[in-house]
């Protein structure tokens, strides 16, 4: 490996593990913002917001081989997405309880994160 090598992953490194510090205050605003949505029937802006913020999670824990949190993240987007189509008069109780569900999963994954070897796909 060389220098320029070893100091892009020494770099790499370091974003990931400030992605991983981070990681259950990102999955806690999830949480919250659903939590909020669930209560008050949100608007359109309120779920687009969060699942763009759900969609940065999936992407970003992919990117940095955090695969369990990012497959758990990308399947509540996409439960979302689907749901966000054919509701247009918001969702139903079974829909929220699956959206529920999901996120006590990318909960689950997240917590354990914390000390996790680099994934092998990281150089």
């Amino acid at each position: 490996m060389n220098d320029r090598s070893a100091e892009l992953k020494q770099r790499l490194d370091g974003l990931r593990r400030d992605f991983e510090a981070e990681l259950g205050a990102r999955v806690d605003e999830v949480a919250d913002a659903w939590r909020l949505i669930r209560v008050d029937a949100a608007s359109g802006s309120q779920m687009s917001s969060l699942q763009a913020q759900v969609h940065h999670l999936a992407g970003t824990s992919g990117i940095f081989g955090l695969h369990e949190v990012g497959q758990a993240a990308l399947q509540l987007e996409e439960a979302m997405d689907r749901q966000s189509a054919q509701s247009r008069c918001g969702l139903t109780a079974s829909e929220r309880s699956a959206i529920d569900c999901l996120i006590e999963t990318l909960e689950a994954c997240a917590s354990r994160v914390k000390g996790a070897p680099p994934s092998a796909v990281m150089p």
